[in-house]
């Protein structure tokens, strides 16, 4: 009610139960003090919100609040549909929000109340859950899809200025660099089985174009920038609206951490992601995130040489380091204080995102296994452990046709054992198959006959596989051979002084 409409009921009410009754005057002066002082805790309320909810106060009105805003049931969220960036109320923020619309729709229940009361079609669309679909409609199956399309269209024109600073950053390498990021690009919707990291021990060559290209032809709001830290938080709601996820600088140790193995592994790997968003019920939703991370450490990820989740790629080669160019040169890239410049040129990203999509990819897929790279070769050798190290210098292993595992234990350097995390055993047996060739023999063998102990052993080298379906007496023959010659073998220096 407005001022008058309560003046007159107030009126109303004062001659039929006050006795005497006010006079008219004092009811009046009374209703306009309480009106006034309405209208500046109103307005003291209006300037405690931030400058987009008071904006989203003054335009709101009943008709385009239907239009606006979306529920999700399972999250029990309202969403303002169709903006760039995710706007998420609860049932009671949305209600204190707009409860001003009760005045236009005349009712007394809450609007929340009054909002869940009437069917979708007199009211507000409802969807289920959410999900992230790039290309697919706002109604992806019930769920609510958040991706929100990029300006960029495509175009065609010149992006030799793209294509050849790849070529200078990473030479043949460029190559595949601009498959992964023409496969991201046209096939939005679907999974890359492998992420993208590009190295370089040496700052301000400019690997960052790629990120920064490709973070706007997919839109910044598809994008989330994180850094490895963030991969251990409890919460992760960043995934429900991210398709490029990217991560600045992978330090030493990551690839071997528990972030690296729990979290990135599953999210390359996986066709599913389980989203927890803080206070909300959890789900899972198809995965289509795309990894594209950054180094400047040779050992930035600890691999074993048969990864399938990296494809590496490094400024460094041909024993160089590659340095940065004159200043010019990045202004021609990035411009200055944000403007000028390719990264800021519409038609310049457009000539990329054309590039990207009519490339030739000659059955390169992203969800294929990593293609193999020499830069990857030498991520995989530095990052090698301390463990693994020792081994492939130690003659305690490569020297030798058979090793024994409990063996190789006992003649680990106590400071590497003290340092080693995880099983050793299991540890040790995990490099003799990457690194010697490995193959575990089946049955145990005795070399000293039936009355000896036993040993479980692993053949190594090129011939493995032959030597280890040896029999038994052929097995502990070359173990005796090989540990215990005799003594007519030795050489004269092994020869005792009083033999």
């Amino acid at each position: 009610m407005n001022e008058k409409e309560t003046l007159e009921k107030c009126l109303e009410w004062n001659k039929e139960n006050n006795r005497p009754p006010l006079n008219d005057e004092e009811v009046a002066a009374t209703v306009a003090s309480i009106a006034r002082a309405h209208a500046r805790n109103h307005a003291a309320a209006a300037d405690d919100l931030p400058r987009g909810e008071k904006d989203e106060r003054k335009r709101t009105t009943w008709t385009t609040l239907k239009t606006d805003w979306v529920y999700v049931t399972a999250q029990e969220v309202f969403i303002r549909r169709h903006a760039p960036k995710v706007v998420m109320y609860s049932v009671k923020g949305f209600g204190n929000m707009f409860a001003y619309l009760k005045r236009e729709l005349e009712v007394t229940q809450s609007l929340t109340n009054y909002i869940f009361s009437r069917p979708p079609s007199h009211g507000l669309d409802m969807f289920e859950s959410f999900c992230y679909m790039p290309g697919q409609p706002e109604n992806y199956d019930g769920d609510l899809n958040l991706w929100r399309p990029s300006p960029i269209v495509s175009k065609r024109g010149d992006a030799s200025w793209f294509t050849d600073h790849l070529l200078w950053l990473f030479g043949g390498d460029s190559e595949h660099v601009l498959n992964w990021c023409a496969w991201v690009y046209r096939f939005p919707h679907l999974h890359p089985k492998h992420a993208l990291l590009t190295h370089g021990e040496i700052q301000g060559t400019g690997k960052s174009v790629i990120a920064n290209v490709m973070k706007r032809l997919f839109g910044p709001w598809n994008c989330t920038i994180l850094d490895q830290g963030a991969l251990d938080l409890e919460h992760d709601a960043w995934k429900v609206r991210t398709k490029l996820l990217l991560i600045e600088e992978v330090r030493p140790g990551f690839g071997s951490s528990n972030a690296l193995a729990k979290k990135l592994h599953p999210l390359i790997s996986e066709d599913t992601v389980h989203v927890d968003m803080k206070n909300r019920n959890d789900f899972d939703m198809p995965n289509v995130i795309a990894g594209l991370f950054g180094s400047n450490r040779p050992d930035a990820l600890t691999m074993d040489d048969s990864d399938r989740r990296y494809l590496i790629v490094s400024t460094d080669r041909d024993g160089k380091i590659l340095k940065p160019r004159e200043r010019d040169y990045y202004r021609t890239l990035y411009g200055k204080d944000g403007f000028g410049g390719k990264l800021n040129d519409l038609d310049a990203l457009a000539a990329v995102a054309w590039e990207l999509r009519h490339r030739d990819l000659k059955g390169y897929s992203a969800q294929d296994p990593a293609p193999r790279t020499a830069a990857k070769a030498r991520m995989i050798e530095a990052a090698g452990s301390e463990l693994q190290k020792w081994m492939l210098d130690s003659d305690a292993v490569r020297a030798h046709k058979l090793v024994a595992v409990d063996r190789i234990v006992h003649q680990v350097p106590p400071d590497i054992d003290r340092r080693h995390r995880g099983n050793l055993r299991t540890d040790i047996a995990d490099v003799l198959r990457r690194k010697f060739s490995g193959v575990p023999v089946k049955n145990q063998i005795r070399p000293h006959g039936k009355d000896g102990g036993k040993l479980r052993v692993w053949a190594l080298g090129e011939d493995a596989e032959t030597t280890a379906a040896l029999s038994g007496d052929k097995l502990a023959k070359i173990w005796k051979e090989e540990y215990e010659p005799r003594a007519t073998d030795r050489q004269p220096d092994d020869v005792d002084d009083d033999a």
